[in-house]
């Protein structure tokens, strides 16, 4: 993890069970957001259902929650599948939690792949 911004330290790698580690790429570009909840990986109403809750009030699906990392790590270009990922990556609700706000609170333009 490194820079901060207002969110604290903004997460821009993640951790692998055997110490490596691989970069993440938030934001993400709206046809990442798009293919992401087109493969199930967000839920179709993530971004409707924190706009009505407001910023202070969002309510997350556990499920989103849980694929934010995967979602930014493909998003950075990382080849692992899904389930690959999901087994070698060391899992930390804190740092899925940073990185699925990041997702959805947008900041700097994503780089293009």
């Amino acid at each position: 993890m490194t820079k901060t911004n207002s969110l604290g330290v903004k997460v821009t790698e993640i951790t692998f069970l055997d110490g490596s580690t691989a970069p993440i790429q938030t934001p993400i570009s709206l046809y990442e957001w798009k293919r992401a909840k087109k493969d199930g990986l967000l839920t179709q109403n993530a971004f409707s259902r924190m706009m009505k809750n407001g910023a202070s009030n969002v309510e997350i699906n556990e499920r989103d929650l849980e694929n934010a990392p995967f979602v930014a790590y493909r998003a950075a270009g990382g080849k692992l599948s899904r389930e690959d990922f999901e087994k070698n990556v060391a899992f930390d609700m804190e740092v899925a939690a940073k990185i699925y706000a990041q997702l959805v609170q947008g900041g700097a333009a994503p780089k293009k792949v």
